[in-house]
């Protein structure tokens, strides 16, 4: 109820209805999911221990922290104006377009395969810290209890944090982490990204994959977009577009196609890798599976 009362814009008339709740649940769904699977990939992350330096970030990871700090800009604005339903819808923009739909569904591979002391996983664990408090704080608000709840995790990970995210300070923005050029870049990403979603729908109706894993990804492009995505290298390229392989060359036109990845599935990571089969001690694993495997092992046995 506290949700819909902000979700109400009180300059014209108020309204209520089962649909009109419904809607209010869906944006509280949606928000408290996003603190849930933030919670549950901090579950070994210690805010000093594996602090991550922003030059070692990837630049997804910038991109991100960017929409982050815009995020505290208009979110204060809207505050300070009273215009409470428009904080509250840019709150459920975030993290339905930029959270659910993107950035975790890329981060799984890190989170999930990574060797978990490496700096790309604590990277990952770094920038969703950020976003855990910055949230926490930004929604307090209207959920109020939410929030509160919230904070009790973070003072776990940080024992000298204040004892109530009431008494927390307001987040700012970092102007140093604003990135116009950065933004730029990545509207042009996301906008190409949305055309190799498509494609790829496209392939799964055809049967030629049935998930994103499954494919090799061919992408001609013209010189200004070649230079975007060339620059950000193909392990994270992979990790955007969520295929097994990719391939991307320089052309007077824009074509994608979608192929059946080469080689066969990792059981542990489920990207395709022509190497699976390679280790006869890891018969199951691609190569970077059975390098972080025989790590964890020799790790145990230090230990």
């Amino acid at each position: 109820l506290r949700l819909w009362t902000a979700l109400e814009d009180y300059s014209e008339d108020i309204r209520i209805s089962d649909d009109i709740i419904a809607y209010a649940t869906e944006v509280y769904r949606k928000i408290r999911n996003s603190y849930r699977f933030i919670l549950g990939n901090l579950f070994d992350f210690s805010p000093m221990r594996d602090r991550v330096g922003y030059a070692e970030l990837r630049e997804v990871d910038r991109w991100i922290l960017c929409k982050l700090h815009r995020l505290i800009e208009e979110v204060t604005e809207f505050y300070e104006k009273f215009r409470f339903h428009e904080a509250i819808q840019q709150l459920h923009r975030f993290a339905n377009n930029y959270l659910s739909a993107f950035y975790f569904d890329i981060l799984k591979d890190r989170l999930y395969t990574f060797l978990p002391t490496s700096p790309q996983r604590h990277a990952a664990q770094m920038v969703l810290y950020s976003i855990l408090n910055v949230l926490a704080k930004l929604t307090s608000p209207v959920l109020s209890f939410t929030s509160e709840e919230v904070w009790g995790y973070i003072r776990e990970m940080e024992k000298d944090r204040e004892k109530s995210v009431f008494l927390s300070s307001w987040p700012g923005v970092n102007p140093e982490l604003i990135d116009e050029e950065l933004e730029d870049r990545w509207e042009k990403i996301m906008q190409f990204r949305e055309r190799v979603l498509k494609k790829m729908e496209e392939a799964r109706q055809d049967e030629i994959i049935s998930s994103s894993l499954e494919a090799r990804l061919i992408i001609k492009v013209p010189e200004e977009l070649f230079g975007i995505l060339s620059n950000l290298g193909e392990e994270a390229l992979k990790e955007i577009f969520i295929v097994s392989q990719i391939e991307l060359e320089s052309s007077s036109e824009e074509k994608i196609e979608i192929k059946k990845a080469l080689g066969k599935k990792c059981k542990r990571c489920w990207n395709y890798s022509e190497r699976v089969g390679e280790n006869k001690e890891h018969p199951f694993l691609c190569e970077r599976c059975w390098k972080v495997i025989e790590e964890i092992n020799s790790y145990e046995k230090l230990s």
